[in-house]
């Protein structure tokens, strides 16, 4: 149900401003009207460390043990809050590790790259940088290529050039070529032309040999160094945990940093709205702080758009994900969760309708939330469709269908009782009947939906549209139910009569109220034969129902065809093994099919059919000032 809110002004020093925001936050029972802009307030340190800790628990993700599906983080309360200088020295140490792990790789890449480009040099016998200081000779290093050796070689002569070559590789002979200087334009130009690889050698102090000596041993050093670092990263196993602290304690920090507050000469107050429920409970939050307060508690002014809050137990509290979806609650509606959580909750398991489904439904997602503990919206969800598990099981009993094979339950259950003419009830033999269930579920889903639009005008003191727009179709729906069945199904006249009474009564009060706001004799008759053509769009609405029996069929016939074509290929073992893949392949696809359909279509008809009869929506939702974590699931007290 819908809970009235209240309007709270909470005076207190200024010195005890903090420790309030940080009480109200862990109790989570008051929302602030105020909230600053993040930009506007000085949070720019918070939310650089909130990126450098984000960015160092991605790295550091790749050295850390893969933690397990279900791990589950708890930390108490005392940590959560303490901001611990040990965890910013924690962070500054490990972005240094990263950076120097970075930096000594460039380094071996550099390394690397000299390696590769001294190595065919190796048995040089010069020193470089001597080379760089003769007077008349050039030296030119390089490749010549294995199939231009010759007639290089030759024009090196003719050009009275010298040169020595070392091991063939790749890129051919490494040479170094000793050229008078005057001729060393010439003679590169047409070394060129022969395809010769110049290379730049750096100038080395010692032999090559040497310095491929001292870059193996840096090499092997900066090697050894990362590996120390990896190894420290990796058996350190509170470093990630730390940062995660970190990362959801900042981002707290800020949501309270965020909350506007009013100074007085002495006081700061802070406006925002509690429960009406939670007024004495707030008393007691803001007293545990300091005894210097005061809090005044106001009812909202009347045009004030004021949050929504729900009081509800855990199965309609998690169906209202459904509503939210769509439209968070005005404070003038009625909550439609009671009634919706129920209907949604059987129209899911009429759509699966199949006993194995549902047991996997119920298994799996109840172990997920057993052990993974989904939180906020997702885990509200979650619960929703654990629910529809045992409607699904349910409707596949009466079904008589598991994994689409038929077992006859209610044939089972009847011998318990004495009873030999029980049987399941088999949509593949009975699809008429089926649809005829299936627009009864929308008659009595519609006239739910009408019964909360009469509570809705009542609760607005509004009775002509309470009998206009809400008992006038009630008496519609109904009678016309009462009348089909009892001139049909069972054929008791008096019965049917009523009905039809129930209809006409319905029809008068359209007639008579439907241009209720018109002026005029003739505006208000025409308003109401008007009135009379939405028995059209009930008749589209009540068709729409017929997607239960499309949904709950496709479903059946999908399982039924899997199972036919695994028993085709049974004939031997091979036949078998392919006959197990087909079972497994088939009905997974089956059962996420079926489950995304019917959480798709059920919401339509919660969304289009049930809310349109009464609900307004548009509504704030009541947020208060809380703990959202992402890191941490669960902080205890």
């Amino acid at each position: 149900m819908i809970v009235k809110v209240k309007k709270a002004k909470i005076f207190v020093m200024e010195e005890n401003t903090a420790d309030l925001l940080l009480t109200l936050q862990k109790n989570e029972i008051f929302m602030a009207t105020s909230k600053l802009d993040a930009k506007s307030i000085d949070v720019k340190e918070e939310q650089d460390i909130i990126v450098r800790a984000t960015n160092v628990l991605e790295k550091l993700s790749k050295y850390m043990e893969k933690k397990p599906f279900f791990d589950y983080f708890t930390v108490p309360y005392e940590q959560f809050i303490n901001e611990d200088e040990k965890r910013l020295n924690l962070l500054s140490s490990l972005e240094n590790n990263f950076d120097e792990i970075v930096s000594l790789k460039d380094k071996i890449k550099n390394l690397s790259n000299e390696l590769n480009l001294l190595n065919p040099f190796k048995n040089m016998n010069y020193i470089t940088k001597d080379l760089n200081k003769t007077i008349y000779v050039s030296f030119i290093f390089g490749f010549i290529k294995e199939t231009e050796l010759d007639s290089t070689s030759n024009f090196l002569k003719e050009n009275s050039a010298e040169f020595e070559k070392y091991e063939l590789t790749d890129l051919g002979y490494p040479v170094v070529i000793a050229v008078d200087k005057d001729n060393y334009d010439v003679v590169l130009e047409e070394l060129n032309k022969l395809n010769f690889n110049q290379i730049n050698l750096p100038s080395l102090d010692v032999k090559v040999i040497e310095r491929l000596d001292q870059i193996s041993e840096l090499i092997n050093n900066y090697s050894e160094k990362i590996a120390y670092i990896e190894t420290e990263l990796k058996t350190n196993k509170t470093n990630d945990l730390e940062l995660k602290i970190l990362i959801d304690q900042l981002t707290a920090k800020i949501e309270r940093m965020t909350v506007g507050f009013l100074k007085t000469e002495e006081t700061v107050y802070i406006e925002g709205y509690v429960r009406e429920d939670m007024v004495d409970r707030l008393h007691e939050v803001v007293k545990s702080v300091t005894t210097e307060y005061d809090l005044d508690i106001t009812d909202p002014g009347a045009n004030e758009e004021v949050p929504t809050a729900t009081k509800n137990n855990t199965f309609v509290k998690n169906h209202e994900v459904i509503t939210n979806m769509y439209s968070v609650p005005s404070t003038n509606d009625v909550d439609p969760n009671p009634v919706m959580s129920v209907w949604y909750f059987l129209i899911f398991g009429i759509m699966m309708g199949d006993v194995g489904y549902g047991l996997l439904m119920v298994v799996l997602l109840g172990l997920f939330i057993k052990l993974k503990k989904p939180k906020g919206t997702f885990s509200q969800l979650v619960h929703v469709l654990y629910y529809a598990g045992y409607t699904s099981i349910f409707a596949g009993i009466i079904f008589g269908s598991v994994f689409g094979f038929s077992v006859d339950f209610i044939s089972y259950i009847g011998k318990i009782f004495g009873q030999d003419n029980w049987k399941s009830f088999s949509m593949m033999d009975n699809i008429l009947t089926m649809l005829i269930l299936s627009i009864g579920i929308g008659v009595l889903h519609l006239t739910s939906g009408l019964v909360l639009k009469v509570k809705v005008s009542l609760k607005h003191n509004d009775i002509l549209t309470a009998l206009a727009d809400g008992f006038s179709w009630i008496f519609i729906l109904v009678g016309g139910s009462i009348a089909v069945i009892f001139a049909t199904l069972v054929k008791v006249n008096i019965l049917m009569y009523i009905g039809l009474g129930f209809v006409a009564i319905g029809f008068i009060f359209i007639l008579a109220l439907a241009g209720r706001e018109k002026k005029g004799a003739f505006s208000k008759v025409a308003s109401g034969l008007g009135g009379l053509y939405n028995s059209a769009n009930y008749l589209s609405d009540l068709l729409s129902y017929s997607r239960i029996l499309a949904l709950a069929l496709s479903s059946a016939v999908i399982a039924e065809t899997m199972n036919t074509l695994a028993a085709l290929v049974q004939g031997n073992f091979v036949g078998i093994i392919f006959s197990v893949l087909i079972y497994l392949i088939g009905h997974t696809f089956n059962f996420a099919m079926g489950m995304l359909s019917a959480y798709v279509h059920d919401s339509r008809l919660q969304y289009i059919e049930f809310f349109g009869k009464f609900y307004e929506g548009g509504g704030t939702e009541f947020m208060p000032l809380k703990f959202d974590t992402k890191h941490i699931n669960e902080i205890t007290y």
